[in-house]
């Protein structure tokens, strides 16, 4: 018995120690288990919220495409019935003032937007250096005379596949073909003031979209049609409240000759 019981205690603190090391397992699996379940917990409220931001974005995008889709309607109509570009002018016109009439909210002073003038001048204060928007020379000047009457623009022969670029600072009105014009761009630039440029190959800008002075906005046609004595011609129009205006005063002389 005296070998025994020693033995026999020996085997019982082991036990003991084996048991409270389990328990301690046991604590430990359960705290884990605790954290797992709050973890889970969390990874599926982010889910849910991740799914209504998910459904909310594809409902806007949904928005924004019908909106942009409509807006390219009215654009395509106002060119059909459009008979001159004073008309498109007054429609695109119209139609701004229609879109500020249905805005959700009365607009506040805080809300106005000042017209778009990143360098703090209007149009008018910098007349006389814009830049050209195509490099090269003018070949017909405002008011020569042409088939159907005087000429409301200019004409400027530049290479093939010339740059073509904003003579300032400006929102895109519209972009695409208008009649016996080809690909028409119009940039509105405050004050009653809009710009209108043809002879392109190739549009980079999208109506909505707001350019800078000297911004890429296009370029001409990568090869001139055989034949076509224009082919590599921008056509240049000013116009100040839809009626046409000579261009060159606007611009700066140093950078394009004429003849």
């Amino acid at each position: 018995m005296g070998t025994i019981v020693p033995d026999i205690n020996n085997r019982a603190a082991e036990l003991r120690n084996d048991l409270k090391s389990l328990n301690e397992i046991q604590s430990d699996l359960s705290a884990e288990r605790y954290q797992l379940k709050n973890t889970l917990e969390r990874l599926t409220e982010h889910q849910l919220k991740i799914g209504s931001l998910v459904k909310r974005r594809q409902s806007e995008a949904r928005k924004a495409s019908r909106g942009a889709r409509k807006v390219a309607q009215e654009l395509r109509r106002f060119a059909e019935e459009a008979a001159t570009l004073r008309e498109l002018i007054d429609k695109l016109a119209q139609q701004a003032a229609n879109m500020a009439r249905d805005a959700v909210k009365p607009a506040t002073p805080r809300d106005i937007v000042p017209a778009f003038r990143p360098n703090g001048q209007p149009i008018a204060k910098v007349k006389g250096s814009l830049p050209y928007p195509v490099i090269g020379r003018i070949v017909r000047k405002f008011g020569a005379q042409e088939a159907v009457g005087e000429a409301r623009g200019i004409r400027i022969e530049t290479r093939a596949g010339a740059q073509v670029v904003a003579p300032y600072d400006g929102k895109i009105v519209f972009a695409g073909p208008f009649r016996e014009y080809g690909q028409l761009l119009i940039i509105e630039h405050g004050d009653g003031y809009h710009s209108l440029m043809t002879g392109f190959g190739e549009l980079y800008g999208a109506v909505g979209q707001w350019v800078l002075t000297g911004e890429p906005v296009g370029a001409m046609k990568a090869v001139p049609a055989t034949g076509l004595k224009s082919a590599n011609q921008l056509y240049l129009e000013m116009r100040q409240r839809g009626r046409p205006i000579n261009p060159e005063p606007w611009l700066n002389k140093q950078l394009a000759s004429s003849r």
